[in-house]
């Protein structure tokens, strides 16, 4: 698409283009029906009025294009020494061209009308132009500028993309059309050429000449930017499509699944402290950069870690979070653990994405579920991309955090997975906190870097501390469930919720179950069946 640099030098748009473009608005296709070339026997039957009044006229058309206000309303008369000069006939080959190319682009118009009824209006004065123009150089310019815009239109309809720059040649069109009308009225009223008021309007008709001119300048410039930004919009789409191919479903913690029901954080007023130590251990660079949340199943690992990435998401921390789970083939591989820690990455940093997009460029495979090389995946979409902006991120940590690692189902997987953090994330501004069972092959993965690793083992948290913050739970619940069902104020007694909080041990799991299995309509008598049936195997 031929652009201002290929085209030779002529008057020059305003210096103020991209302010006039932007802060004015285009015109719209509804405003279109009252314009000058809505038909083409506008032009042609516009009334003859004063050469005074042109200049009236003009200043009330429409304000509201930008078109208008780059071209210019003013016809302003032109230096008077150039006037004979205007006032010769050219009669040459380069004025027959431009007529050509006026026919021709009349005749590849039919599918938008704005621009056929300019044009037509354009072949109806153009002997007026012809009459009163001298300069070859300028009618060489516009039909080079008009051989540019048949590209333009031929290019878009091959593609059926009218539409996308319709405003801008709806805009465009009624710019020039304005221009025409200048010359339509001069040519209805006046004698042109034969007196000293005919010099004067042949003037005006040179500078509508020039303003027309300028306008397909602007036109050519303002649909190659247009069309800059629409690539730049498709590469948008397909990079997102690209980095869209690390996502996993329901990994994250915002859509994580449990087989224990509605997956949540603490309760507020509960595991406070604990979540108070985590928070200093991801927000204070100078605390180990990996961090083993370890614990018995049902002590409440993930409903910690899921609280914990809501803070830290809240405070531009996060940088992504894989939540594992038995309950579904989806999450419970650990090779898909690398890719969604990228993609979290590159959601949260433009330089990230770059450099994450051009490793996977390079090599497609390893945003796949299968890609077998762990370690290389590692170093390419994470690592890597984070040497390189290590100077952007100076000292800025984002934390990771795996929940429920022991979910998955291949541990010599996991036990490198575990392996690569300690060995990447020492070099790097990345803190990764772990939470899982204590597996065997787990704590050995952990145990080869100790001097790199916080363990925090949340089954050994005093005891009194758990059932006070189970207290919590239950009484919160339990609350909830006699206020949906409007239950006696008086329930459950202190005696069931003591004897409740002392089954549930350590064990936020229990308590958790417990409540899922009471929230009934008859609430009560459950509560009291499941009481009742732990005593007894209590004492069996």
């Amino acid at each position: 698409m031929p652009g201002l640099a290929d085209q030779p030098a002529t008057t020059a748009p305003n210096t103020e283009l991209p302010a006039a473009i932007y802060q004015e608005a285009s015109i719209t296709s509804n405003s279109l029906q009252t314009l000058p070339f809505t038909a083409e026997s506008d032009i042609s039957n516009t009334p003859a009025s004063p050469q005074a009044d042109i200049g009236t006229k003009m200043s009330k058309l429409p304000q509201d294009n930008h078109y208008t206000v780059i071209g210019g309303l003013s016809t302003a008369l032109v230096a008077p020494g150039t006037t004979v000069q205007q006032m010769e006939p050219m009669g040459s080959v380069i004025f027959e061209g431009l007529k050509l190319v006026l026919q021709g682009l009349y005749d590849c118009s039919d599918s938008f009308l704005p621009l056929k009824a300019a044009t037509g209006a354009f072949l109806r004065v153009i002997d007026v132009v012809e009459t009163v123009s001298g300069n070859k150089k300028e009618l060489e310019d516009l039909k080079a500028k008009l051989e540019a815009i048949i590209m333009i239109v031929k290019r878009y309809q091959k593609y059926n993309g009218l539409s996308a720059i319709e405003n801008r040649i709806s805009s465009f069109c009624f710019a020039i059309t304005v221009q025409l009308n200048a010359v339509q009225e001069l040519a209805d009223h006046s004698l042109v050429a034969r007196t000293v008021e005919g010099k004067k309007d042949a003037s005006i008709i040179l500078k509508a000449l020039q303003n027309i001119n300028t306008l397909c300048d602007v036109f050519q410039m303002d649909t190659q930017l247009n069309t800059e930004d629409m690539v730049k919009d498709i590469l948008k789409v397909l990079e997102s499509a690209t980095i869209e191919k690390l996502n996993h479903e329901m990994t994250s913690y915002k859509t994580r699944h449990s087989s224990h029901g509605n997956p949540t954080g603490c309760m507020k007023g509960t595991r406070v402290k604990i979540l108070e130590d985590l928070n200093v251990w991801a927000s204070d660079s100078n605390q180990k950069k990996v961090y083993w949340m370890v614990g018995m199943a049902g002590t409440g690992k993930s409903t910690i870690s899921h609280t914990l990435c809501e803070i830290l998401d809240g405070k531009n921390l996060l940088g992504a979070s894989f939540f594992a789970s038995r309950a579904s083939n989806k999450t419970n591989d650990a090779r898909l653990i690398v890719p969604v820690i990228a993609y979290g990455l590159a959601r949260d940093s433009p330089s990230l994405t770059s450099e994450i997009l051009k490793a996977v460029k390079n090599d497609p495979a390893l945003a796949e579920p299968t890609y077998n090389n762990l370690y290389e995946q590692f170093q390419k979409l994470v690592y890597d991309p984070i040497c390189k902006n290590r100077s952007k991120n100076a000292g800025q940590y984002k934390v990771i955090i795996i929940d429920a690692l022991d979910e998955c189902t291949d541990f010599k997987l996991v036990f490198s997975l575990i392996q690569l953090v300690l060995k990447f994330t020492s070099d790097i501004p990345l803190k990764v906190l772990i939470s899982s069972c204590d597996e065997t092959l787990i704590r050995n993965a952990f145990n080869s870097k100790q001097e790199l690793l916080d363990a925090f083992y949340l089954h050994e948290v005093e005891k009194d501390v758990v059932s006070y913050d189970i207290k919590q739970y239950l009484e919160t619940s339990l609350t909830e469930i006699q206020d949906y069902y409007y239950g006696p104020p008086t329930w459950p007694s202190q005696d069931e919720l003591v004897k409740l909080v002392d089954l549930s041990g350590r064990l936020f799991i229990y308590a958790a179950t417990a409540v899922h299995c009471i929230d009934d309509d008859d609430y009560q008598e459950k509560m009291s069946n499941l009481i009742s049936s732990a005593s007894k195997f209590e004492s069996d």
